[in-house]
């Protein structure tokens, strides 16, 4: 076993991205732990301790096993289905899209199957804004903007613009949603994301509820329009689990710098206070509750224009726990740490 071990740590140093500027004994030094040495810098190693923080090989390795049906985390249509079945308020799911066809109205009695043209037809008589996503998939990837303008359908992916087509993505599973709009703490962060909440939440073996291991305030940028993902430029901000308060945000291009305000608009992030902070965070356990099988869950929740917590999509056992880690490690609370080990995670 620990000869297996070796290999796949091999292998995955071998694959390793985002590799971070650092001398091969800075490398070396890194990999031994687990960690890419753009991870390092972004948790200020060494004055951070190490051990206080699951690392990226126990991100990528240890935590394949955590739930026992991974596949609800990783199809956001079969999520869709599940978490509305749980009373869930979710966007409008309005179409899906395969090989240029769709369903409108999927999972509900009104669902029918359309070609292309129809697709389209029936986003310009719905009006607004829709978002586009894949079905699998994270980071933001692939996820673009459908606005209706003149009598046509336009894709936006960040400052880059097109005519829809359905057929463009082939057969790739794509949702169409419409496009939810933020109570106004979160509008006011940066108008042209939802800003979403990661919250990480863990249910140990015996124990009969769920508990939240880490929250994180995200907020989209310029960079990272229309999304607020870290990955696609947009920053974080760890929030305190108990009182909803952020603490300076993170940048994924300026790791070593705190941003006390918004990077384009200036608006105030440290020290702010997430509204209705109880709330959410109990929406979040309830939801987690609702199946067994939430044993290790990444929720992206915001709060809509009726002031009610919503659920973009859960994440599983591989959600990144990166952007939960900006402030101090995971492991730093004895919770956590012994819940990865009594899972064999670390």
């Amino acid at each position: 076993m620990r000869y297996l071990e070796t290999l796949r740590r091999m292998y995955w140093i071998s694959r390793l991205k985002h590799q971070g500027q650092a001398s091969f004994a800075d490398k070396l030094r890194w990999w031994r732990h687990g960690f890419r040495p753009s991870s390092a810098q972004m948790y200020r190693f060494p004055r951070a301790d190490m051990h206080q923080y699951v690392s990226d090989y126990a991100e990528n390795y240890g935590s394949l096993h955590l739930n026992p049906v991974e596949s609800v985390f990783n199809h956001k249509a079969l999520q869709q289905s599940v978490l509305q079945a749980a009373g869930a308020v979710m966007p409008e799911l309005v179409a899906v899209l395969y090989g240029g066809r769709a369903v409108l109205h999927p999972l509900t009695p009104r669902a029918r199957p359309v070609g292309a043209a129809e697709l389209a037809n029936a986003l310009v008589a719905g009006g607004g804004e829709y978002i586009i996503k894949p079905d699998c998939g994270g980071g933001g990837d692939k996820v673009a903007l459908l606005q209706v303008e003149e009598g046509a359908v336009v894709r936006s992916d960040g400052h880059d613009r097109a005519v829809f087509d359905a057929e463009a993505w082939g057969k790739q599973v794509m949702l169409i949603q419409r496009r939810a709009e933020p109570a106004a703490f979160w509008r006011d962060l940066w108008p042209g994301s939802i800003n979403t909440i990661r919250v990480l939440t863990l249910w140990r073996d015996g124990e009969v509820a769920p508990f939240i291991a880490g929250v994180v305030q995200r907020i989209g940028t310029e960079a990272s329009l229309p999304v607020d993902n870290y990955s696609r430029g947009g920053v974080a901000a760890p929030v305190d689990p108990a009182t909803g308060r952020l603490a300076a945000a993170s940048r994924r291009t300026h790791r070593e710098r705190r941003l006390s305000h918004h990077p384009d608009t200036g608006r105030p992030i440290e020290g702010e206070i997430i509204p209705n902070w109880d709330g959410i965070r109990a929406e979040v356990l309830r939801l987690t509750g609702a199946l067994p099988l939430n044993c290790f869950v990444g929720w992206d929740v915001f709060v809509n224009q009726e002031d009610r917590v919503a659920v973009c999509e859960m994440n599983g056992a591989r959600s990144t726990v990166t952007l939960l880690q900006l402030d101090r490690g995971l492991l730093g609370d004895n919770r956590v740490r012994e819940y990865y080990e009594e899972q064999h995670a670390l």
